[in-house]
């Protein structure tokens, strides 16, 4: 939702009403080197620079439009506002070992499920024997809370579960523990509200498990050219959630001053990127944070020992000459490396953006990037490859680090992805949209070697909307020129090739996040990979309830072939009387195994299988929203 604001200003008025302000000083603006802000007076004052700023390019502003303007004008300022609630393991993580929140879960002998509002425990094992059995459940909410909220992610630690939500009404991340019992039962624990813009993205996750620690990415808007009236702008602070409920929070700062880095770069509108850690295991739920300021427009990545953050450089002489005409540079990004072990951050500068967190890769103490120029910015678009040892992460403003490899594509839009020695790159040409169908043109799909000079393109008969590493192989499926689902396996031993291929022409995939795909090898030569999938029926007929799960045979040498499908209904009815995450925003459906057993969540509902003769053959299944709502 966007709230347009409607005022009309003579110029006359526009002379004479406004304050003038001198130019301000940049210099206390931005940071020489790595160092956190000394004092809260010391982080005060550089908000009141930021104050200036603002309050002086305001007034640029409106003395440029008086000369342009003889009549009296109108001019509309559109400001951003979240949409309110009214309106509207065993997952594919992208590093091993660094679990990212999702919505469904195994510990023990428990499947864990987040499903609107509600958590699920399905019981898949007991006294050894394999069995399928929905046992308790949970409303997130407690009485006391408001509704204005959405809970997105879950991850569990031992019988500990854990769960991130965001609160509209009070503008506020909610970060919840809850205990599983011996029998399956789930009880709620405690929790915190932590201050925060809200952490959703389309493709990255807010919360992960790294060496037994829960780990979430906050962002906090500082100061605006184009403030929210109803936002204040303050530290993260947190509140610890009792039996009194919301009405009695106690507000205090989670970070202090001397927690926060200063910014390395000018900034027009900067965030407080926070990483907050906490120990899921102890009593208190005891958390810490580390924050930056750097700018709006970022990406982010979590491996096994950093967190690194990407962010955009302005060109200062944007911040107060309007009139500014210099040449078009390339566009610059500053990453931030933020150990897990508490060391201090260290900074490098590079060309070009990261397109999302699969532009990262940390291997053997160094972290790998791809980046893209600007169609703006640079006569033709490069794509840039770097590998960033830790010794390139430094405390002071350095020279901007060279490329390991540099080359011309085609377009910004890319899909990208690395093996353990190859970066895979897509020039996507539709933009990432995975919905637009009408495909005109075939794909290429790059592949750079990471340690060796080679770069091979292997020409593909579909678009690429999805690059899975499976095993020494890729999965690369999109749509061909007949719209249909189309899958190339790609071998990466010796020089890259097509390994087998296969189209489908009676679903297309419903959902491209990573966790919506998931791959298991049965034999040295034969592997499952799960999607989760759409019929075109149902898409014809504007009609998304038939749900399932689409398992398709790889065979080296050989066509991908369809192995099975776990199928089930939507019960539109089953959340009519949902007051809090009535939208699936990380989807509802999820392939995964343990051990040899095939699993798939799809909806309401949990479908086991096993495989036969290279077939993925249904065992059982179990309603498990409708069975504990009978109980």
């Amino acid at each position: 939702m966007k709230q347009v604001l409607l005022f009309t200003c003579l110029v006359t008025l526009l002379m004479s009403g406004c304050s003038s302000f001198k130019q301000p000083s940049l210099s206390g603006l931005k940071s020489a080197h790595v160092t956190t802000f000394q004092s809260q007076a010391d982080f005060e004052n550089y908000m009141e620079g930021m104050h200036q700023l603002h309050r002086y390019r305001e007034t640029e502003r409106r003395k440029q439009l008086s000369e342009h303007y003889s009549e009296g004008i109108e001019f509309i300022e559109v400001t951003g506002s979240r949409i309110a609630s009214s309106d509207l393991s065993i997952t594919n993580n992208q590093v091993d070992n660094v679990d990212e929140g999702g919505i469904i879960k195994f510990t023990g002998d428990y499947l864990i499920i987040l499903r609107k509002g509600v958590i699920y425990s399905v019981k898949i094992t007991e006294n050894s024997h394999d069995i399928l059995h929905a046992k308790s459940k949970v409303e997130i909410n407690q009485s006391s809370w408001n509704q204005d909220v959405w809970y997105d992610e879950l991850l569990v630690l031992k019988d500990t579960l854990l769960v991130l939500g965001y609160n509209y009404g009070l503008d506020a991340s909610q970060l919840l523990r809850f205990n599983l019992g011996s029998q399956g039962e789930i009880t709620y624990r405690d929790g915190i509200l932590i201050k925060s813009d809200d952490y959703f993205s389309g493709s990255n996750f807010g919360s992960r498990i790294v060496n037994n620690k829960y780990l979430t990415y906050l962002p906090v808007e500082l100061t605006s050219e184009y403030p929210s009236p109803h936002k204040a702008s303050v530290l993260p602070q947190f509140a610890k959630i009792t039996d009194e409920g919301f009405g009695a929070l106690k507000w205090q700062n989670i970070i202090g001053a001397k927690d926060i880095y200063k910014p390395l770069d000018m900034q027009l509108s900067p965030i407080l990127h926070t990483v907050i850690v906490c120990d899921p295991l102890t009593v208190n739920f005891d958390c810490g944070g580390t924050a930056v300021v750097a700018s709006g427009e970022y990406e982010y990545f979590v491996s096994n020992s950093a967190f690194y953050l990407s962010t955009s450089i302005l060109h200062e002489d944007r911040l107060t000459d309007f009139q500014y005409e210099g040449v078009q540079t390339q566009a610059v990004s500053r990453l931030f490396k933020l150990p897990h072990s508490g060391e201090v951050m260290g900074s490098a500068l590079v060309k070009g953006k990261p397109r999302n967190q699969f532009s990262f890769m940390q291997s053997e103490g160094a972290l790998h990037l791809l980046t893209v120029s600007e169609a703006h910015s640079t006569p033709e678009i490069r794509a840039l490859l770097y590998k960033l040892p830790d010794v390139v992460f430094e405390q002071r403003n350095a020279s901007i680090v060279k490329p390991q490899r540099e080359w011309s594509v085609a377009t910004q839009y890319i899909n990208n992805r690395f093996t353990n020695e190859w970066l895979v790159l897509d020039e996507n040409l539709y933009g990432g949209h995975i919905e637009n169908r009408h495909v005109e043109q075939l794909d290429s799909l790059s592949l750079t070697h990471l340690f060796r000079d080679e770069q091979f393109t292997l020409g593909l008969p579909h678009t690429v909307d999805r690059i899975e590493p499976i095993g020494g192989k890729l999965f690369v499926s999109g749509v061909n020129l007949q719209e249909n689902y189309s899958v190339s396996i790609i071998n990466l031993a010796g020089s890259p090739s097509i390994d087998s291929e296969g189209v489908f022409d009676k679903f297309l995939e419903k959902e491209n996040i990573s966790h919506a795909f998931n791959y298991k090898t049965v034999t040295d030569n034969y592997g499952i990979a799960g999607i989760t999938a759409l019929s075109k029926a149902s898409l014809s007929e504007e009609m998304e309830d038939d749900l399932s799960i689409v398992y398709l045979g790889v065979t080296s040498n050989a066509s991908v072939s369809l192995a099975g499908q776990a199928k089930a209904k939507v019960n539109p009815r089953t959340f009519i009387d949902c007051e809090v995450s009535c939208s699936d925003w990380y989807g509802n459906s999820r392939p995964f195994y343990i051990g040899n057993r095939v699993f798939a969540l799809v909806g309401d509902v949990l479908i086991e299988s096993h495989i036969i003769d290279e077939q993925v053959i249904e065992l059982t299944r179990v309603d498990y929203v409708r069975d504990l709502q009978m109980h």
